[in-house]
């Protein structure tokens, strides 16, 4: 009967030990909780930031793919035409006084696109 009464006693001091093991964890326990919860609702928040840049870009990458559908004859035909020209269309429009008018224009395009982005510099069209 003794050494049932010294391992209860043992026992005894154990669970007390335990139990105040526990009674210091369970305050660290609810902050950690409350930790959770915060860091939980900012990820919230970021998603739904996240969702919302989501649809932004794609309404944005579909105007840029119907913008550039509908540049995609233009640029077509600009690159037929410019096939056609040869050495002898450019001396007859270096020939000229002055061009007629636009082509003033689309010379002055040629020029951005083939040289100093309408700095002024010459180009060699030859």
């Amino acid at each position: 009967m003794r050494t049932l009464e010294e391992e209860i006693t043992t026992k005894k001091a154990r669970v007390e030990h335990k139990a105040l093991q526990c009674a210091k964890l369970f305050p660290m326990l609810g902050a950690e909780r409350e930790r959770a919860a915060d860091e939980t609702a900012k990820a919230e928040e970021v998603e739904i930031e996240v969702q919302a840049r989501q649809v932004e870009l794609d309404e944005l990458k579909s105007a840029v793919a119907e913008e550039s559908e509908g540049a995609r004859p233009a640029l077509e035909a600009a690159l037929r035409a410019l096939t056609m020209l040869n050495k002898r269309d450019v001396m007859d429009l270096k020939g000229m006084g002055s061009a007629p008018p636009g082509v003033e224009d689309v010379t002055t395009a040629c020029q951005c696109l083939l040289h100093d982005g309408g700095r002024g510099g010459k180009v060699d069209i030859y």
